[in-house]
C-alpha cells in the first residue's frame, strides 16, 4: 500500500509541474564582466603631436619621426599586462614582475585615477579593448646665464596646453624669445586587447 501511495503522490506532483502554463518565459539577465585582462597588441594611434618654438612660440605639428629622435623606444609601452576590476574599481599595471595598483573611477567607457584627476583610457566592455593613453613632453629653455634648461617627461594619460603654459617654465608661448626656447608634447594610446 505504501509504495502504491507514493508513487500516486509522485505521479500527481508531475502532471502538476507539467501543466505549469508552457507559454511562460523568464527572463535571465546575462551576468555583467567585470574582470578584465589585458596584454599589449602591438599597436599604437598617435593623437597629437605638437612642438612650440621660440623666438615667438611659434606652434608646429611635426611628424612622429620627432618623437623617436627623443624617445627612442616610445612606441613599446612598459606595460605588459593591465588588469581592469570595475567592481573593485581598480587596474593594475603590469610592469615586468611589478605590479602598480591604481584606484580607477568610471564614467561611461572613460577611466579616471581619482586622485590626480587623470583620464587613464577608454574600456570597451563590448569587444574587450582597452585604449590606455601615454603622454611625452618635454620643455627645453635657453638661460643666457647658463646654457640650457631641458626636462623631458612621460606620464599616463593626456598633456594639452593648459598642463604646460601657466604651470611650468613658460606662462604663454610668447615667453618663448629665445630661438632655443621649445615645448614639445605627444599624446599615443595603445591598443590592449583581451587574453
Amino acid at each position: 500500500m505504501k509504495p502504491l501511495i507514493i508513487n500516486l503522490l509522485f505521479l500527481t506532483l508531475t502532471i502538476v509541474s507539467c501543466s505549469r502554463n508552457s507559454n511562460e518565459t523568464e527572463t535571465i539577465a546575462p551576468i555583467e564582466k567585470t574582470s578584465y585582462n589585458f596584454v599589449y597588441n602591438n599597436s599604437y594611434e598617435t593623437k597629437d603631436i605638437v612642438l612650440y618654438k621660440g623666438p615667438l612660440g611659434v606652434k608646429q605639428n611635426p611628424t612622429e619621426k620627432f618623437i623617436a629622435d627623443i624617445w627612442n623606444s616610445y612606441s613599446i609601452p612598459e606595460y605588459t599586462q593591465i588588469d581592469v576590476d570595475t567592481k573593485g574599481k581598480t587596474i593594475r599595471l603590469h610592469v615586468g614582475k611589478n605590479i602598480v595598483e591604481n584606484q580607477i573611477e568610471l564614467s561611461n567607457d572613460s577611466i579616471y585615477i581619482p586622485k590626480d584627476k587623470v583620464f587613464l583610457g577608454v574600456l570597451d566592455k563590448k569587444n574587450e579593448r582597452l585604449r590606455l593613453f601615454k603622454s611625452f613632453y618635454y620643455i627645453k629653455k635657453h638661460l643666457e646665464s647658463s646654457g640650457t634648461s631641458f626636462s623631458r617627461f612621460t606620464k599616463l594619460g593626456i598633456t594639452k596646453s593648459e598642463d604646460i603654459f601657466g604651470i611650468n617654465t613658460f606662462n604663454s608661448p610668447s615667453e618663448m624669445t629665445d630661438p632655443n626656447d621649445e615645448i614639445f608634447w605627444a599624446n599615443l594610446s595603445f591598443i590592449y586587447t583581451s587574453n
